[in-house]
């Protein structure tokens, strides 16, 4: 039986942290899984097309892939996803797999990062790792996407369970808002903050929305506050315990498989 692993991420247009990061991802999983072909899919057409435009490379949709896979004879192809959350982005995995389950073919989806309390657990160990770091009166703010879908309570969650912790949890889009961060950073009389990303990738949101000196950015608004800032532009997905997560879900959803088709 021919077996096939997708990646299927948002995209990058930024080659620097794609190499750091989906490109690492896609090689653990072939690591992982040998026996495996691994594929990746970018949800994004308009990241596919800039990529295309400046880099020469094909990303494909999703739905083309998986008829190319189809043709060639793939009969078993689990999607693993590279996202935060079960948002809009994930759902859109979902649709396309149920569209092809109902044509008899056997796909089946990862869960993305945050999916379950143990996932929650272990992404909060990491963290605190991070935290270990942090010197007094400093603190470790993230900055998350942020949705509009329900999931966006994830990165509320995440917050609330930090909150006995000097780590805050804000969206460029959507609730918690860094306004909101900055007004409990300032009741708790932290001079110093590190900035990182909370996503994949550390992209356009990370080096111009979050750590730029342009004015608006994340970086400029806490200066302007009064915070020392360091912003630090690394994508979860250069950060291996964060990607073995990922990796095991697959695992987990591969192995489960395994056992259904053993009954």
């Amino acid at each position: 039986m021919k077996k096939a692993i997708v990646l299927v991420s948002f995209g990058t247009t930024h080659q620097d942290t794609r190499e750091k990061t989906i490109d690492v991802l896609a090689r653990d999983i072939k690591s992982r899984f040998p026996t495996f072909d691994v594929f990746q899919s970018y949800t994004s057409s308009i990241v596919r097309k800039i990529v295309f435009r400046d880099e020469g490379i094909q990303f494909f949709h999703l739905n083309d892939l998986l008829d190319q896979l189809i043709t060639d004879g793939y009969e078993k192809i689990y999607l693993q996803s590279s996202h935060i959350i079960c948002g809009f982005e994930y759902h859109k995995i979902q649709q396309a797999a149920s569209k092809y389950r109902q044509l008899g073919h056997d796909i089946v989806v990862g869960n993305p990062l945050l999916s379950s309390y143990e996932d929650y657990q272990a992404v909060i160990c990491w963290i605190k790792t991070q935290a270990e770091m942090l010197g007094e009166q400093e603190s470790l703010v993230f900055m998350a996407h942020g949705t509009n879908h329900p999931a966006f309570t994830s990165y509320v969650a995440l917050d609330y369970m930090l909150s006995e912790t000097a780590v805050y949890m804000a969206c460029v889009e959507g609730y918690p808002e860094l306004e909101l961060i900055m007004t409990r950073l300032k009741a708790r009389n932290y001079q110093r903050i590190r900035l990182f990303p909370f996503m994949f990738v550390a992209g356009d949101h990370a080096k111009n929305d979050m750590a730029s000196q342009k004015e608006g950015s994340w970086k400029t608004q806490l200066e302007s506050n009064g915070f020392e800032v360091e912003a630090v532009v690394r994508g979860l997905g250069e950060v291996p315990e964060i990607r073995q997560l990922y990796v095991d879900h697959l695992a987990h959803l591969i192995d489960k498989d395994n056992e259904k088709d053993d009954r």
